[in-house]
């Protein structure tokens, strides 16, 4: 097993992203990294033509050399990702549902977006096998279900206010955007998939009973409100389903001007995916 840096994690990532898209497009993220005096480790700022990814000089600095540790601070990283890329910055929040949504919708394409990075991400999956060359989808499926704990304990309910979900729903937004990924990429979810994959997550993170109890009128009303907002903002910023790579386009895009009873069957799904185990 070697070791790697938070820095070469987001660099991997980053290059990743930018050979995501089509070539005339000329797409770059705007970073700036080792940056002191930061309040947190990661998030993005400016607008427009300044809106880049900041990342503190502690989290670049951080070494690490185990595979959940590596997931744990790429999952940081695709969080931002997932504003930056859905131009979240270009949106301003006028009440706390505002922000909730935008953070819920951060979550579930962050989630997304990792499992792009470490399935098709060539310097990536270069990078994690440096940390761990014996990985396989059993050990990565392991590393989330850990990672996601770290990222409870040390995120999520130390990071907890009223402008984010709460803390447990964020760990079912999160597995709800691992499952969207397969569901894209099998086409249909095989048989069984979603238990194995579930009762791996939970049992390996120690995250029984972090999938009930949620407020149910936050998770609806965030539903809603991530809907409105981001069809705004696809009118606005096409590069939000155009630009890709067709085959990364699929993963990477979401049509937010789908009809109602789209959505609907789309959440039913998801949340049949979540729904359909039951914890021993």
């Amino acid at each position: 097993m070697g070791t790697t840096s938070g820095y070469e994690i987001a660099e991997a990532a980053f290059s990743d992203i930018e050979s995501f898209f089509l070539s005339p497009v000329n797409f770059q993220i705007n970073r700036e990294l080792n940056v002191t005096s930061m309040r947190g480790n990661a998030a993005i700022r400016g607008s427009g033509k300044t809106a880049r990814v900041r990342l503190s000089y502690e989290f670049c600095n951080y070494e690490l050399s185990a595979l959940e540790d590596y997931i744990f601070v790429l999952t940081i990283i695709c969080h931002e990702l997932a504003h930056y890329l859905n131009f979240h910055n270009e949106y301003k929040d006028e009440t706390e549902l505002d922000s909730v949504a935008l953070e819920s919708r951060a979550d579930h394409f962050g989630a997304q977006i990792l499992m792009v990075l470490i399935t098709f991400g060539s310097k990536t999956t270069r990078l994690m096998k440096q940390v761990d060359a014996a990985i396989n989808p059993t050990v990565i499926t392991k590393s989330i279900g850990k990672s996601l704990r770290l990222i409870y304990d040390e995120i999520y309910i130390n990071g907890n206010s009223e402008l984010y979900p709460e803390p447990k729903l964020r760990v079912g937004i999160s597995i709800a955007g691992y499952l969207s990924f397969y569901h894209r990429y099998f086409g249909s979810l095989p048989e069984g998939f979603t238990v194995r994959f579930l009762l791996t997550v939970m049992r390996e993170g120690n995250l029984s009973g972090l999938l009930e109890g949620f407020d149910e009128n936050q998770q609806e009303n965030a539903v809603e409100k991530i809907t409105s907002t981001h069809a705004q903002l696809q009118e606005r910023f096409p590069l939000m389903i155009l630009g890709f790579k067709q085959k990364f386009g699929y993963f990477l895009t979401s049509q937010f001007d789908a009809s109602e009873n789209d959505r609907t069957k789309h959440r039913m799904m998801l949340e049949k995916h979540v729904s359909e185990f039951e914890l021993s």
